[in-house]
């Protein structure tokens, strides 16, 4: 039995150069990686794990197409009475963005984005009635949040449907399309122990999606320890004629609204009305743990939405 000899194959001479030139490159390189600063190897490492994050994010959004709903995972979501979203046999018209359709009329509801919910006397940046970027860095996002993650299962959020279309779902073909609707939803999970990814569900009609914190908002919660940013307490309400984003009557969809009034003095999240300090002065028809809003192209009528479904509109 004969055997081929290995090694014994010579390199065209444009090869053997090429091999030459970066054996002596790579040698180059080792001698002077000792000679680095290592404020600059820190640069680079800092610039490739925002780019790493970046990706992730991008990869999540790619996959973040509607998972195949379970009917037995959609818990039963009870709101306040009185409170949006708090009627029987809900359903949700869907359309583009806000600013390229008429105004919510009867149960139809149009969706605007919105980054920027829980605001806490501390979070100087995100105080109540203070737009916040929608484009606010996941960086950003784990500081405004950090106390609250990873965001539990069964936390109700204001969540931002994909750009895709949803003929599947039996709705019009347009809405979910534009990337600007939000609706309501809660996590079912925390994603590989990533504290910026989730599972949500849509308490409409019970579809999962994966997505990022990018995509979620995470309303009030009165049952999270009193020591957390995401309690009541902690939270100061909307002064008069501030900009926010709320759950439309009867819907599960959030839209643009002014408050008219804030809910009366004592009634509110804990830290009271923002400006207002010690002088405590009830609105004008203000109602007990419920804002009373103008919603955008809703022909003057003032509706009233319960103090956990309202949360601050982005610049």
């Amino acid at each position: 039995m004969s055997r081929t000899k290995i090694g014994n194959t010579k390199l065209a001479v444009g090869d053997s150069e090429s091999m030459d030139q970066l054996w002596h490159q790579l040698v180059d390189t080792i001698r002077i990686i000792p000679t680095i600063p290592n404020d600059k190897i820190n640069d680079e490492k800092k610039v490739v794990e925002e780019a790493l994050e970046k990706i992730g994010i991008l990869m999540a959004l790619r996959r973040g197409e509607r998972a195949t709903p379970d009917p037995r995972s959609n818990p039963s979501l009870v709101l306040p009475a009185g409170t949006p979203g708090s009627g029987s046999g809900i359903k949700r018209k869907r359309k583009g963005s806000f600013s390229m359709s008429p105004a919510p009329s009867g149960l139809d509801v149009n969706a605007v984005p919105h980054p920027s919910p829980l605001l806490t006397a501390s979070s100087v940046a995100t105080r109540p009635g203070t737009p916040m970027s929608r484009e606010a860095t996941g960086k950003h996002r784990r500081e405004l949040y950090a106390d609250q993650l990873p965001l539990q299962p069964g936390r109700k959020v204001a969540f931002k449907l994909p750009s895709v279309k949803s003929k599947a779902d039996g709705d019009d073909g347009i809405g979910g399309s534009s990337g600007d609707d939000w609706i309501l939803a809660t996590i079912k999970r925390c994603i590989l122990q990533d504290k910026m990814r989730y599972e949500v569900q849509d308490v409409d009609d019970g579809n999962a999606y994966n997505t990022t914190l990018r995509s979620i908002i995470p309303l009030p919660d009165p049952n999270s320890p009193t020591s957390l940013s995401s309690h009541p307490t902690n939270l100061e309400d909307f002064p008069k004629d501030s900009i926010v984003l709320a759950l439309y009557p009867d819907t599960t969809s959030f839209y643009r609204a002014t408050v008219v009034a804030a809910p009366y003095p004592g009634t509110g999240h804990g830290l009271g009305v923002r400006g207002q300090g010690g002088n405590v002065k009830a609105d004008s028809g203000a109602k007990k743990g419920m804002y009373r809003l103008l919603f955008v192209d809703d022909d003057g009528n003032v509706q009233e939405v319960h103090k956990d479904y309202v949360v601050a509109y982005p610049g």
